[in-house]
């Protein structure tokens, strides 16, 4: 092991701070008298450096600033373009965190003050001693909601990042591959189809150019016979060229599918479709001759619903006309290339008979050896498998992405756990700080339940709004910050769209993490009340 310069300007300037966060509460604190702590102590009558300063709303605007760059440099990148993460997108989020909360905190004395003075018209003494502390000591409880709001903040926005990620990263897979397997069939055995080429025969260098002709077609209701096979469908995806009656639309994706079959087995998000996927699908049913159009080739061939459209796939006429245009399919990007949709029967009509893909949507991934297997006996052979699950397996493995989404997941965990410690001490701490106002409080006629009442709504009100006020920023955060995520990762393209996600999962888990903390918090306060000498605390200068 080597121990480098950099390491010892590291290890000096991590002295150095430990030095300065040692000395700085003793300078801070040489300034007081005895009357004078104690008046902070009891009341908190100074306002928090935060707000003193006003370093929220200069955090704020530094979150702006940062926001407007990352919008810019959004706004200058071509449509497919990536660039490098910055680090400026992990650092807005915080200054907006902490900024946004503090501003919010400025104006909650205020709000406490309102309720104070509408408590006034109830009885009972628990509700104007809660709301008037709180409105006069706001000094006491910063720290703690700006822990927390940072914390639950952080933990929602991590997790939106996270499972947001995850999410788009397995969009891409499932809807570029259009189905969970997918089989991309020979008619021929491969030894036939190696001789064929031998002999001279054209033989498909992608998945979209034409494949050897057949003059039969496999029985293709027995593939639903199979083992492990819950619904199949025939897809057939070829480049071709398209027209209208007097323009050349240029080249084109032509995908022909059986309707029924495809709404049984092809991944689309309810999103991409407007209206839903199953009524293009209904369009087609309805219209045997009909076709639906990406909005790329309605452009190119100033197509309208009804009009003519002739699709040449090698140099096969076929007649149809348009019955609706869809900005998003299956397996197709029309960023790459337009197409067009229809029916298989009608294409079949016009065209010499290929082997086509089949799509399966299975019951595990267990079932796929024996549906390759089953297969070949009725005379379909696998040229190439596309297995989605696979896929998706092998990727999640590779190291850089189940470091990155750890490291978010952890972030989500840890700060889960921060801001249950930062209330457990702080409840400990202002419990033994204000034995003197309990015992107080106890000897001018406040009951033991009244006592608890009074600091149980306090912890309520300080855990509650800084609770609130976390999710609140972390949502925004996540609405306002992670879209620039589109444009920094390399596994996520523009089809389909960046989608935002927030699981209310996360939600619920981080309310419910901190609402446990704060029962056990209130119980061990109770038990910590009943069993204090508070009579014994009244003498002067004790502090329990």
């Amino acid at each position: 092991m080597v121990v480098t310069e950099q390491s010892r300007r590291f290890a000096l300037l991590a002295t150095a701070v430990a030095i300065l966060a040692a000395v700085a509460p003793v300078i801070a604190s040489s300034r007081f008298s005895v009357v004078t702590l104690r008046q902070v102590q009891a009341r908190g009558m100074r306002r928090s450096f935060w707000h003193r300063y006003f370093l929220d709303l200069i955090l704020l605007g530094l979150a702006f600033y940062g926001y407007s760059a990352l919008r810019w440099q959004q706004v200058r990148l071509a449509t497919e373009a990536t660039v490098d993460a910055d680090p400026i997108l992990f650092l807005v989020p915080v200054a907006f965190f902490i900024g946004a909360g503090l501003v919010a905190l400025r104006l909650y004395p205020f709000a406490m003050a309102g309720l104070g003075w509408l408590s006034n018209r109830f009885r009972g003494i628990v509700l104007q001693l809660t709301f008037r502390r709180l409105s006069r000591s706001s000094g006491q409880y910063v720290s703690l909601l700006v822990l927390l709001i940072l914390t639950v903040s952080m933990g929602i926005y991590n997790g939106s990042a996270a499972r947001t990620l995850l999410v788009n990263f397995e969009d891409r897979v499932r809807y570029m591959n259009g189905a969970e397997l997918v089989i991309r069939e020979a008619w021929e055995p491969p030894e036939e189809t190696q001789a064929a080429g031998m002999a001279g025969a054209v033989q498909p260098t992608s998945y979209d150019q034409p494949r050897p002709t057949a003059s039969a077609e496999p029985p293709f209701f027995k593939r639903l016979e199979i083992e492990g096979v819950e619904a199949t469908a025939r897809v057939l995806v070829r480049r071709a060229e398209a027209r209208n009656a007097s323009l050349h639309a240029g080249s084109v994706t032509m995908m022909a599918i059986v309707p029924h079959e495809f709404a049984a087995v092809a991944w689309a998000r309810s999103d991409l479709f407007n209206p839903h996927f199953y009524d293009y699908l209904t369009q087609l049913s309805t219209h045997r001759q009909g076709a639906l159009v990406s909005p790329e080739l309605k452009r190119r061939g100033k197509l309208e619903p009804g009009d003519p459209i002739i699709i040449n796939y090698n140099n096969q006429r076929i007649d149809s006309y348009v019955v609706g245009v869809v900005p998003y399919w299956p397996s197709l990007n029309p960023d790459h290339r337009p197409f067009v949709i229809m029916n298989l029967d009608h294409v079949q009509e016009f065209t010499a008979l290929e082997p086509y893909d089949s799509w399966y949507d299975i019951t595990g991934p267990e079932a796929i050896p024996n549906i390759v297997q089953r297969l070949t006996n009725i005379g379909v052979w696998e040229w190439k498998r596309v297995d989605t699950e696979l896929i998706l397996r092998e990727l999640h493995r590779e190291p850089y992405r189940r470091g990155f989404f750890g490291i978010l997941t952890i972030g989500f965990l840890a700060a889960a756990a921060v801001a249950v410690l930062a209330f457990v001490v702080y409840t400990i701490y202002s419990t033994r700080q204000r034995l003197i106002q309990f015992g107080a409080l106890r000897a001018n006629g406040l009951s033991l339940v009244q006592t608890l009442g009074v600091v149980g709504l306090e912890q309520l009100l300080t855990v509650g709004i800084g609770l609130l006020i976390g999710i609140a920023g972390g949502n925004a955060a996540t609405t306002l910050f992670l879209p620039f995520l589109r444009d920094r990762a390399s596994e996520v393209e523009p089809v389909p769209p960046f989608l935002i996600v927030t699981d209310l999962d996360d939600l619920t888990r981080m309310v419910a993490i901190v609402g446990a903390a704060f029962v056990v918090g209130v119980v061990a306060l109770a038990l910590f009340l009943v069993r204090a000498r508070l009579a014994s605390a009244l003498r002067l200068g004790e502090e329990g």
